[in-house]
């Protein structure tokens, strides 16, 4: 939140944060502006405003009100001793704007809160009995002149803050302030977005508008922004295809897709493995055996004893080992094969 205001020909810029506020000097310096003070309200800060060389601040509850040149403490405008005024304190009012009013060579304050606005002298007692009550609950409150704008979600009512009555209800929905005194209002009721001037036709210009520059002629700041506007360009480096083919992992060599269930199915990779290492797993070469050869039916057909030869009977093959030294095989053939693996 900001707001300024000038002081003997000095600018003065405040700035408001969560729980406190930093006043700055605007000067014709090197570094054009200078830090004055820090203030600290009492309770979070919801809206601030300059009058003459005093500070106001709408905090949860209360407003107060800040020297900007000197110091001191904060004078608040909701008097303790004031019974008639306890409500405020007593229910959690959220402070949204405040209107400085001269009557009749003496000060008056209309605090405005998020229900209702009431009067009060510089010392912060009730001034009127009378109260300003909002048909609806404001999103933003501004001020110009004699005029109050109180702005909901779907109206903009107008009041008069020095008789404290109602002046006219406009239907614009969701209005938005964009300044101090309300005369320019952001709508966004509709598809796109609205910039509302309001003026008051008895006593400004009827004929007043609102010049807005045309976008699309660029100004002499664009210009010049364009016209110096760096020609440094990115550049993205991309490995080479030598490189990415070094660290690429081959596909499978041994294996064939069978079959493919859709766009998300995995597919079933199969083992191919030729008929002689299935039935010969001492390896290449070796002789296979007639009993494990698989017919036309898958079935293995049942053959002579290894260690026998075809169109010889047992007893000549027991004499022909005996003879050559070698040993007979009578074991189970895929017993065998199991323990040779």
């Amino acid at each position: 939140m900001f707001a300024w205001g000038s002081i003997n020909q000095i600018t003065y810029l405040c700035v408001a944060l969560k729980r406190k506020i930093i006043v700055f000097e605007l000067n014709n310096t090197k570094h054009r502006y200078k830090k004055l003070k820090e203030l600290a309200p009492p309770k979070e800060i919801h809206w601030i405003g300059v009058y003459g060389d005093r500070l106001c601040v709408g905090y949860l509850s209360g407003f107060g009100l800040f020297s900007i040149l000197g110091e001191g403490q904060m004078l608040k405008l909701i008097h303790s001793d004031d019974l008639s005024l306890g409500f405020v304190v007593l229910n959690p009012l959220v402070g949204l704007c405040c209107v400085e009013l001269e009557q009749k060579g003496s000060k008056e304050y209309l605090l405005c809160f998020d229900m209702l606005g009431v009067y009060v002298d510089s010392q912060g007692r009730r001034a009127r009995r009378q109260e300003l009550m909002w048909p609806s609950s404001p999103n933003c409150i501004a001020h110009s002149g004699r005029h109050l704008f109180i702005c909901s979600e779907s109206t903009v009512d107008v009041f008069d803050v020095y008789s404290a009555t109602w002046i006219q209800t406009m239907q614009i929905k969701k209005a938005k302030t964009l300044c101090r005194d309300g005369s320019l209002m952001l709508w966004t009721g509709g598809d796109t977005p609205k910039l509302l001037f309001i003026k008051d036709r008895k006593t400004e210009d009827i004929d007043a508008e609102l010049v807005v520059p045309d976008g699309a002629a660029p100004s002499r700041k664009v210009k010049y922004l364009e016209k110096n506007k760096s020609k440094r360009r990115f550049s993205f480096k991309q490995p080479s295809a030598a490189a990415t083919t070094k660290t690429d992992i081959s596909g499978p060599i041994n294996f064939s897709h069978i079959k493919h269930y859709g766009p998300d199915a995995v597919p079933t990779l199969v083992a191919r493995t030729s008929e002689e290492e299935i039935f010969n797993p001492k390896g290449p070469g070796y002789p296979v055996s007639a009993s494990r050869r698989p017919t036309a039916s898958g079935r293995k057909v049942r053959g002579p004893n290894p260690g026998t030869r075809p169109g010889v009977e047992p007893d000549d093959n027991l004499a022909m080992a005996r003879r050559t030294g070698s040993a007979l095989l009578t074991e189970n053939p895929l017993q065998q094969v199991v323990e040779d693996n």
